[in-house]
């Protein structure tokens, strides 16, 4: 993990990924899509990198935006605009098939000539019986596999700059270990489905009597509302 990012294989693709602990969607950079705005070969300078069909279970733009056309809008105005597909993660050798993930087909940031991105979301879903989006759960889609054990993710920081660098752990158990505090996530009083920790600042004392100051963000989850069509 560098700079809040992470890099994970997709059916031979390289995806950079935004890593959102306060979002549960995870979505990728559709390039037939990207594509059709920039031209073609324009996703080898996107950042996030850019997702395509494999051979053997082929999707065009055209095809995809036939399918049920989902939208989201988050608070500081962004749209997206999304499709859900099966794609299979790269792991080592390991293959794991069949996880439903969301392919961009839309996003407003191109309007003002930013990039879009690739997101890699580690919220569980909120517990809106409103909510009109049904999202599958990344994590929980790993643990059904059989392929972690547990509904948890961890990151071992090594390096605090504009973004957090370490080593992100997916599933793995979350044992106390010395000089370490563990933060339960809660629901906020003051949203309805957010889950956060609320923190200003942490401050990490060693066993010394020397302490260390650590800088934290506060996060107080992505807010967004939800609505279907295209």
């Amino acid at each position: 993990m560098k700079s809040n990012t992470v890099k994970m294989n997709f059916d031979g693709h390289l995806i950079n990924f935004d890593v959102d602990t306060a979002s549960h969607i995870t979505y990728l950079v559709y390039g037939g899509w990207y594509e059709s705005l920039y031209g073609r070969g324009s996703c080898k300078y996107l950042i996030s990198g850019c997702y395509f069909c494999p051979p053997t279970d082929p999707c065009d733009l055209d095809t995809l935006l036939a399918q049920k056309v989902e939208k989201l809008r988050y608070a500081d105005g962004e749209v997206v605009k999304f499709v859900y597909r099966n794609v299979t993660l790269k792991v080592g050798e390991r293959d794991i098939s069949s996880l439903r993930v969301a392919l961009l087909v839309g996003s407003s940031c191109t309007d003002d000539g930013v990039q879009p991105y690739a997101l890699l979301g580690l919220s569980p879903p909120p517990l809106n019986p409103e909510a009109e989006i049904e999202t599958p759960s990344f994590l929980k889609q790993l643990v059904k596999a059989g392929e972690i054990p547990h509904l948890a993710f961890s990151i071992h920081v090594s390096k605090f700059s504009v973004g957090i660098g370490g080593h992100m752990v997916l599933g793995g158990a979350t044992g106390q270990a010395n000089c370490t505090a563990i933060f339960s996530l809660v629901k906020p009083s003051w949203a309805k489905t957010a889950v956060a920790i609320a923190a200003s600042a942490v401050r990490v004392k060693r066993p010394s009597e020397n302490y260390q100051a650590m800088k934290a963000i506060r996060d107080c989850s992505t807010q967004h509302r939800v609505s279907e069509g295209s």
